[in-house]
């Protein structure tokens, strides 16, 4: 995954059937070595390699990937309580929906819309090899200092591993608004990529973000918020 980084400066987007053994194995091999790496891919910013058996590091420029990837409930109980609460879990955002009845899908996707659009975000240039510059406009700066206000009202009502993600969505929050303003240009007809980041786009994260998926995250991260005196018979069980 380093080696591909290294030669691309587009980010990448790596797709895990299964979440819970993906997690596992970065501490079954080489003593946690991977996490560090997996810490970093959330931020973007540069990350050397350094490898056993290669004469040269790997340095990536810009070290940015997405994971996307699920799990069973079961399992999601056990890596909750057996992780460290290194900030590695508060990256993803939690999607833990209702159990809804079995229906056989009869809509039909627009392809040649979803074409066109996947074609104009390949198309987007770099700054002479470097991640263009996206900005808040001032409305959507104020937005966001709230959001941020909130969030911390949010962390005083928590604990732990929901405590860590709150602290996380700020960032969420600000990369899901420039996902939305890119999605909304690449669906649209206006041949000039976004330059900025508008109320809008941030006041739609907030809510996707902050009052949609916070509840998922709160059911998810519930079955790890044991209180102390349950954590501490179970380690010494």
């Amino acid at each position: 995954m380093a080696d591909i980084a290294a030669n691309t400066g587009r980010g990448l987007l790596t797709l895990r059937d299964e979440l819970a053994g993906w997690l596992a194995g970065m501490d079954r091999y080489n003593g946690g070595g991977d996490r560090p790496f997996w810490l970093e891919a959330y931020g973007g910013k540069s990350y050397t390699v350094d490898r056993k058996g290669s004469p040269e590091p790997v340095f990536i420029e810009h070290l940015s990937i997405g994971v996307l990837g699920g799990t069973q409930p079961e399992k999601l109980d056990e890596l909750l309580l057996q992780s460290a609460d290194d900030g590695l879990l508060a990256r993803f955002l939690v999607v833990l929906p209702d159990m809804v009845p079995i229906k056989r899908y009869t809509g039909r996707p627009d392809e040649e819309r979803i074409k066109t659009a996947l074609r104009r975000l390949r198309g987007l240039q770099q700054a002479d090899g470097n991640p263009l510059r996206v900005l808040f406009t001032d409305e959507a700066g104020d937005r966001f200092h709230q959001f941020r206000l909130q969030c911390r009202e949010w962390e005083t009502q928590s604990e732990r591993l929901m405590k860590s993600h709150v602290g996380k969505l700020p960032g969420h929050v600000v990369r899901v608004a420039n996902v939305l303003a890119h999605l909304d240009w690449a669906g649209g007809s206006d041949p000039n990529c976004p330059t900025s980041i508008d109320l809008h786009h941030v006041e739609r994260a907030c809510l996707y973000v902050g009052e949609h998926l916070r509840t998922h995250a709160q059911r998810a991260y519930g079955v790890g918020d044991a209180p102390s005196e349950e954590r501490r018979a179970a380690r010494l069980a």
